[in-house]
Formats: C-alpha cells, sequence, structure tokens
C-alpha cells in the first residue's frame, strides 16, 4: 500500500493495515532477539567446549550459558525422570589460564546465575580428586532453603583446560535427589 492509498482508504482499513506493520515489527524484532540468544549461547557453549571435552549424564541437557565479563558458565540441567525428581544442577565454568579470578567471587556469581539463593550455604568438607591427570580439590557445601529442603553444593578448584585456559565445576541440588555415583562419572569423563 502506498501513502496515498493509506490516505484515501477508510479508517478500518487504515487500522488493518497499522495492525500488519505492527505485528511484522515485532516479529521481526522477537527473531532478532531469539537469533542474538541463541547465537551468544552457542558461542559460550563452543568457548567451555574449547576447554575440556565432557559427557553430560543421561537426561541431563544443557538449559544456558552466560559470559561474566571474565568467564564463560554454562548451566546444565536434569529432565525429571518419573518420579518427578529433578537431580543437581551442573555448571562448567571456564576462562583463560592468565586471568587472575577471585573463587569466592565466582562462587557468588555462579549461585547468582542460578536465580534463587533464599539460603546460606555453610563449608561442611573438602575432599580431594584427579581431574585431567590433576589432583583438584572439592569444597561440599550445605544449607536449607526457605522451606526447610536440605541442599548442597560441590565446588571445585580451578584446574588446567585444553588450550591455555582453566576450568571449574560447580553441583547443586537438593540431598535427598543427590546422586553421588552420576556426578562422579561426569567427573571422571573429562577429558
Amino acid at each position: 500500500m502506498t501513502a496515498v492509498q493509506f490516505f484515501t482508504t477508510s479508517k478500518s482499513q487504515k487500522a488493518k493495515t497499522l495492525l500488519r506493520y505492527l505485528l511484522l515489527g515485532v516479529f521481526i524484532t522477537l527473531i532478532a532477539f531469539i537469533a542474538y540468544q541463541v547465537g551468544w549461547n552457542i558461542f559460550v557453549k563452543t568457548t567451555i567446549g574449547e576447554s575440556v571435552d565432557y559427557e553430560l549424564p543421561s537426561n541431563y541437557y544443557w538449559v544456558y550459558s552466560q559470559y561474566t565479563g571474565i568467564m564463560h558458565v554454562s548451566i546444565n540441567k536434569s529432565k525429571h525422570n518419573r518420579a518427578g525428581i529433578e537431580r543437581p544442577v551442573i555448571i562448567i565454568a571456564s576462562t583463560r589460564s592468565y586471568i587472575d579470578v577471585d573463587k569466592e567471587k565466582i562462587h557468588l556469581q555462579i549461585q547468582s546465575s542460578l536465580g534463587k539463593q533464599d539460603y546460606e550455604m555453610k563449608f561442611v568438607d573438602e575432599q580431594e580428586i584427579t581431574i585431567r591427570g590433576q589432583k583438584v580439590s572439592l569444597l561440599i557445601y550445605e544449607g536449607t532453603d526457605e522451606n526447610g529442603v536440605l541442599m548442597k553444593q560441590v565446588m571445585s578448584d580451578f584446574f588446567e583446560g585444553k588450550k591455555n585456559s582453566k576450568v571449574m565445576l560447580s553441583f547443586e541440588g537438593k540431598v535427598a535427589n543427590w546422586n553421588q555415583e552420576e556426578i562422579d562419572a561426569f567427573i571422571e569423563s573429562i577429558k
């Protein structure tokens, strides 16, 4: 419809035309936003993949990734099983090895990226494991959420990844749904 046609048509026809253009604009904006988000998430997920190779446990899927300014963080969740039980969240954080990062600040960033934390975690234990041939400390925290549910979080120290990177792992979930064998298998899959 040309400008001349627009001004010579009825009000109802003008309204339909304006609505059509408005909807088209909203649609184009939505597609651009989705393309940006998907592209960014693929970039961050690929960057994590450049740092370590791993295999997620069965029924886990990649949820989203974010870049915190110095780190790439990938969030991975489980699908609910038939009983409706959600297993711990697996978080993989990666940065370049020459970047100096404060582990406590990263701990807070990871917690805020999960979008909650109405509870406080307290340190309960430390274990040493081997990842990619390196000795790595795991710090274990427990706490109770706002509903009285016992929660657990395990965070690793940084370890050397591929291509001049360092990587940190975090696992968080309900103690009642914790599957240590699954977490151990995931850690063993890291190459």
